[in-house]
């Protein structure tokens, strides 16, 4: 993406982010017409959104960032319309959409999603720039075939998924090129739990993950309106997009990790071998329900110093078994403070 265009992105969620600041608690429409310099204040913001985006728009027309329009006919309505500003409608239909919609909504509905698409095309780009036709047909099978590899309750990576008949020696070396590139993970099967890990794993065993946990969303059609305030409807991905996290967050700070299970019968969503030489296992949970009949399994028959589970639930402890909220976000204060054990890959989890 052309470096200017960024420029005005940025301007635009600065602008975005002054409002929010502006408008601070006043959630009274007649606080805010009462405010004239409130008001105009506001406005200026709106006049710096609507000619960004009008520039971008210049820039790059072919640049698909919903909304793009109304957006700049507010500005040309604040410039040109001054005298007859609907205050109401600034404030009802954009300052604060809805009372579940704060304003940082606005930049993730308009700019997040368009820029993920964009993302996504950009990656179609090089797959065609850096493979011969074939290989491009065959890299975006699969890459276009993870969302149902996950949605799936077995998230096991299988072949058929990609095409009906598709063969392991036709598509491994489409899903290596993806992982060399950076654009997948790939977490194999360890059959035994015991040091060093990578001597016991399993490669034709194997599940894969999209490397950013927001591409998933976007090729799973999903925008943060649906996450925040439909949840519910989500349940057949809720699981998936959680792995997907948690896996991010384990290779980000330098873990290898492997899964687990037992003819079967059993399944850990990741083990990992920290520095100190310990074979610790993860689960993860999408929700507040965490019981984990399979974490109970492997801990009774392999005995680990210590146990992750990944869930919507609080920080706790119950013996061995330490319980991480998915959205904890520690500095190292927090965690000196904190009187259980917090492993490294908490620190990056975004909120």
């Amino acid at each position: 993406m052309d470096n200017e265009i960024k420029k005005y992105l940025f301007d635009i969620q600065e602008s975005i982010n002054s409002i929010e600041r502006y408008l601070g608690d006043i959630k009274d429409f007649n606080l805010y017409k009462a405010n004239k310099m409130l008001r105009r204040a506001v406005e200026r913001e709106f006049e710096i959104i609507g000619e960004a985006m009008n520039r971008i728009d210049k820039l790059d027309s072919k640049l698909s960032i919903s909304g793009k329009r109304q957006i700049s006919s507010m500005r040309n309505r604040v410039i040109h319309g001054y005298d007859s500003i609907d205050d109401e409608i600034i404030y009802r239909k954009t300052v604060i959409p809805s009372p579940q919609s704060p304003i940082k909504t606005f930049i993730i509905t308009i700019f997040v999603v368009s820029m993920q698409k964009n993302i996504l095309n950009s990656y179609v780009a090089d797959m065609a720039k850096y493979a011969s036709p074939m290989e491009t047909v065959r890299i975006m099978a699969v890459y276009n075939s993870i969302p149902a590899q996950l949605a799936k309750q077995n998230h096991k990576f299988q072949y058929k998924l990609i095409k009906s008949g598709a063969r392991t020696n036709v598509y491994e070396a489409p899903l290596d090129w993806l992982k060399a590139s950076g654009l997948i993970r790939k977490v194999e099967k360890c059959h035994t739990p015991v040091l060093p890990l990578i001597a016991y794993s399993v490669p034709d065993f194997f599940k894969v993950y999209m490397s950013d946990t927001g591409l998933l969303c976007s090729k799973f059609g999903l925008n943060s309106q649906n996450l925040l305030f439909n949840p519910l409807q989500l349940d057949g991905v809720k699981g998936a997009l959680a792995e997907n996290y948690v896996a991010s967050a384990l290779q980000a700070n330098g873990y290898v990790p492997y899964y687990w299970e037992s003819e079967g019968k059993a399944e850990i969503d990741f083990i990992i071998q920290d520095k100190q030489g310990d074979i610790i296992p993860v689960e993860v949970k999408s929700s507040e329900n965490v019981r984990a009949k399979s974490l109970t399994q492997y801990i009774q028959k392999y005995k680990p110093d210590k146990a992750y589970k990944v869930s919507a639930k609080n920080f706790g402890k119950e013996n061995k078994l330490i319980s991480i909220p998915l959205t904890s976000h520690l500095s190292p204060h927090t965690v000196r403070q904190v009187s259980i054990h917090i492993p490294a890959f908490c620190l990056d989890f975004p909120v």
